[in-house]
């Protein structure tokens, strides 16, 4: 793992770069979030398999757009997937909204500030939203049938998709569609549907369960004495006779 962080470093320092026009994405991708409070991200490369290789934890956004040359060209020829974490300003939830069609997309396009195509027609949009709690955040992937187990972890636009199943031909993850600053409240989301409700619908009570100590049913053919010592008998009242030593 240290060995392809040295190397990284080297190639920084001998300024071999990837072309600019990646370079250039993942830069405005870096930019959007930077724009919403975003100093610092985490840095996971990890292989076709989907093992970590390597990890770099709390880098700035300064000195990551300053290495991005050099760790896209190094990550390609090492056929190393990037995977950046960004790291939130604490009043602002960046819900990731993972693993999206086309036309899961149509409906929260308008309200995201950040689209990536992290493969051919699969989607990924991040959406800013001030204080957001969990449950908030829970809606909003449900409403837009994300991936509910998304981590908040997503590809570099501008390096590659490795995954076995697209070999030889690994697909560029690419910037579909930018909105800089911009960020949206729950209450526009709840007005435009955009918050599932399921999980606010009331829990239906359950059968009410009935004390060992509760009168039993009356059941045909038994005898039950009232207080007056008559005794009922299906719908009639029998007198019974109450010995002396009750008297």
């Amino acid at each position: 793992m240290s060995n392809f962080v040295a190397e990284l470093k080297h190639r920084h320092g001998g300024r071999r770069s990837q072309p600019s026009s990646e370079v250039a994405e993942a830069s405005v991708m870096l930019d959007l979030f930077q724009g919403l409070g975003v100093q610092s991200v985490s840095l996971t490369f990890t292989d076709d398999t989907g093992r970590k290789v390597a990890f770099m934890r709390n880098r700035s956004v300064e000195s990551l757009h300053r290495e991005l040359p050099s760790l896209l060209l190094t990550s390609c020829e090492k056929q190393l997937n990037v995977i950046v974490r960004p790291i939130a300003a604490r009043a602002l939830s960046l819900i990731q909204l993972d693993d999206l069609s086309a036309s899961q997309l149509d409906r929260v396009r308008g309200f995201s500030f950040l689209v990536l195509e992290t493969s051919p027609e699969n989607f990924q949009a991040w959406v800013a939203v001030p204080d957001a709690s969990p449950e908030t955040i829970r809606r909003v992937k449900k409403a837009a049938g994300a991936d509910l187990n998304a981590s908040g972890a997503t590809r570099l636009a501008g390096s590659y998709n490795f995954k076995s199943k697209y070999a030889p031909n690994y697909p560029r993850v690419r910037l579909h569609s930018i909105a800089p600053l911009h960020a949206v409240t729950i209450g526009q989301l709840d007005r435009a549907g955009r918050l599932d409700v399921s999980v606010l619908q009331p829990r239906r009570p359950g059968p009410r369960r009935q004390s060992t100590c509760a009168a039993q049913p009356h059941q045909p053919g038994q005898h039950r004495t009232d207080g007056d010592g008559r005794r009922r008998h299906g719908g009639r009242h029998v007198l019974t006779r109450r010995s002396d030593s009750t008297l």
